[in-house]
């Protein structure tokens, strides 16, 4: 019995990653392309505002935090360092990624078709999963807008689970799980089961 890097099922099967984790993580590589080109098409407009400015400021030529997701240290090459890094390991020499526009599509091809090995064999494959939801979660956070998350409960690895109403999306702030669909009616099922939410005093 070994313990999922990336949540606190047990796998059963000596593998780095539960089941579970594994086809979350595979769902998210399967979307990173779509959630890139969109926003590749949002830089160049204007990040949106939830608030008023308190002060006289120049409005941003594009929106930002998308250009820092589609920039020089963005999703493209965070993807990139992880497939050198498994043709690393694995001994298959320098990876020959596509051209800027189609390095996102060439990175994930590679990490997907490859997945299977990383969960049985990477020493580091909760980091890798980890960094994935979090630019998933990025990506989609500059996509949905300001939508303010709500506090459901609290996760069985202690992280806080937050739900976006207009997404119909939840995912815990520490492991990253996340829930989609079905998912969050099992989740609203077992919510009896998880601890409540801390309240600060």
């Amino acid at each position: 019995m070994s313990d999922c890097q990336h949540c606190p099922r047990n796998t059963n099967e000596g593998r780095n990653l539960c089941r579970v984790c594994e086809e979350r993580l595979a769902t998210q590589l399967d979307e990173i392309p779509s959630l890139y080109r969109a926003l590749e098409y949002l830089v160049g407009t204007k990040a949106k505002t939830s608030g008023k400015r308190t002060s006289v400021e120049a409005s941003a030529p594009c929106n930002i935090d998308a250009l820092n997701l589609t920039a020089p240290g963005g999703i493209a090459d965070i993807l990139a360092s992880w497939v050198e890094d498994w043709y690393d390991l694995l001994d298959w020499g320098e990876p020959q990624l596509d051209s800027r526009d189609d390095r996102v599509t060439s990175a994930v091809h590679r990490l997907r078709g490859n997945l299977p090995w990383a969960v049985e064999q990477h020493p580091a494959v909760g980091d890798f999963a980890r960094e994935i939801a979090q630019l998933h979660r990025r990506a989609r956070r500059v996509l949905d807008g300001d939508t303010p998350r709500v506090p459901l409960c609290a996760c069985t690895c202690g992280g806080t689970v937050t739900a976006n109403p207009a997404a119909l999306v939840a995912h815990c702030s520490d492991c990253h799980t996340e829930w989609r669909g079905p998912q969050l009616i099992e989740l609203a099922e077992t919510r009896g089961n998880f601890p409540p939410v801390p309240v600060a005093a």
